[in-house]
């Protein structure tokens, strides 16, 4: 996500063209349904390219699994011109080859075998149908400079004939991604400095294809408040998860790009277009930066705070549709209700449909408290429950719930005479007795809460009037 936000800041701060490519031909790491899930963060981020899958155009086809036979007609292309060559090497000869630099404790090499085999001897295995891949001629002793727009001058040598074409004729990632960048004549690179190694591998392909070199940045990992690279286990840090609970994805787009870069003024909040004015790729940090989910809720909790009610409403509406907390968008009334109650509390709208459902649900364990020597709480239930005998109108809810809250001060006063409690004793005991929960909400808050749930019906919804029965049964008055 974050590479692909600096890609997009940049080509509109260059008024360029970002294209999207799916580079899929790692059938097991790229399903259909995983590149489906990149799509969809994209677009609920509302980060949009030029060209891709969806929008054709000059450099298309975008998917790497459709280029197939493009970049077999390349690798060949380098073997006729004297830049690679066919390697007859068995996997099995291989890999027993990197198990003994294993035993040795040295980083394996090919040892170039195939590398200078004549015609003839390239003729005889091709007659008998040898498998083979097809291998980039890398030069022996050569430094390659990579300029990094964050790093400077990396210097290294590619030490290896590396794989271009495998055996089963599928293209490795080094090579599409070269020539992909080549075809499509991409200019910058942004991505994770886990790629840097690739990049010389890189460079010596594009160079071959009489290519010009992209700028490359590559911008440091992100980590988890462990310090540990964040994968795909990692599902809290996901954006499909954020999504999911209902985060904001303009506070998303806002966090994650100034994770690791900060403005001069020290700003925190930004909008897209103040991060395109704003924003410099060479003031990134350099080294790995922490994922904080809590800085995260906050900033979201401000974004979901400043913007206006009605917006609230509707997001949070669609949040419960969408998670099958309400069937329709016919239930606004409760919603504003909710919102109003618990926008303070929450940072994203799964901890709204969490506090609605904690508010709402009824689980009995009251005898885990009367087990725990409560000497009190029957003695507030029986005069809790002598208040609703008294004012009971059977089957009239809306009366109960009025009456409740009317009273509800005065009840308390004569409970706390009543057991000589203190009075933020008593409502402990009344909210253990009618929710089982021993926090919360105000409760008076709780009992608007529960008239509104029954007025719209509200699934999973307990009546007030069950939850005095309730008392009864337990207690046998």
């Amino acid at each position: 996500c974050r590479t692909f936000l600096y890609n997009y800041i940049l080509s509109k701060q260059m008024n360029g063209s970002l294209i999207l490519r799916l580079e899929d031909t790692d059938i097991k790491r790229n399903t259909k349904d995983s590149l489906d899930e990149i799509i969809k963060d994209l677009n609920w981020l509302n980060l949009t390219w030029d060209e891709g899958p969806d929008k054709v155009g000059e450099y298309g086809p975008y998917k790497q699994s459709e280029k197939i036979q493009l970049y077999k007609k390349v690798a060949h292309q380098f073997v006729n011109e004297g830049k690679a060559y066919f390697c007859f090497c068995s996997k099995e000869e291989l890999h027993e080859k990197k198990e003994k630099s294993k035993m040795m404790k040295k980083k394996y090499i090919y040892s170039r075998k195939c590398r200078n085999m004549n015609n003839e001897q390239i003729k005889m295995k091709l007659e008998q149908n040898i498998s083979y891949s097809i291998r980039f001629k890398s030069p022996l002793k050569r430094k390659i400079v990579l300029k990094d727009i964050l790093k400077g001058d990396i210097i290294d040598e590619v030490l290896e004939d590396f794989i271009i074409l495998r055996s089963n004729e599928l293209p490795t990632y080094n090579f599409s991604v070269s020539v992909d960048d080549y075809l499509m004549k991409i200019t910058h690179v942004i991505r994770g400095v886990e790629h840097i190694s690739n990049t010389f591998k890189q460079i010596l392909i594009l160079e071959t294809l009489n290519a010009d070199i992209p700028h490359y940045a590559h911008i440091p990992v992100i980590t988890t408040e462990e310090k540990k690279k964040i994968s795909k286990r990692n599902n809290e840090y996901l954006i499909r998860n954020l999504r999911e609970e209902g985060f904001k994805p303009e506070c998303v787009v806002n966090y994650m790009t100034t994770l690791g870069w900060g403005s001069v003024s020290k700003k925190e909040f930004y909008t897209m277009n103040e991060l395109i004015d704003t924003f410099n790729i060479h003031k990134v940090n350099k080294s790995s930066v922490v994922f904080d989910i809590k800085k995260l809720k906050w900033m979201n909790k401000k974004y979901m705070l400043e913007q206006d009610n009605e917006t609230y409403v509707r997001e949070a509406e669609e949040y419960m549709i969408n998670n099958n907390i309400l069937s329709s968008n016919e239930y606004k009334e409760f919603v504003e209700l909710c919102v109003d109650i618990f926008k303070y509390e929450v940072h994203n709208y799964f901890e709204l449909k969490e506090c609605i459902l904690n508010a709402l649900k009824y689980e009995h364990h009251v005898n885990d408290y009367l087990n725990n020597g409560d000497i009190y709480l029957k003695q507030v239930s029986f005069l809790l429950y002598d208040w609703f005998r008294k004012n009971d109108v059977k089957d009239n809810n809306e009366y109960l719930e009025m009456k409740m809250i009317n009273d509800f001060d005065t009840l308390i006063d004569d409970i706390v005479k009543s057991t000589n409690l203190k009075k933020n004793q008593v409502l402990l005991k009344i909210r253990l007795l009618l929710t089982f929960q021993s926090k919360g909400i105000p409760f008076i808050y709780l009992i608007k809460l529960w008239a509104s749930a029954r007025k719209h019906n509200i699934p999973n919804y307990f009546s007030l009037e069950k939850r005095f029965l309730h008392l009864k049964n337990i207690f046998n008055f």
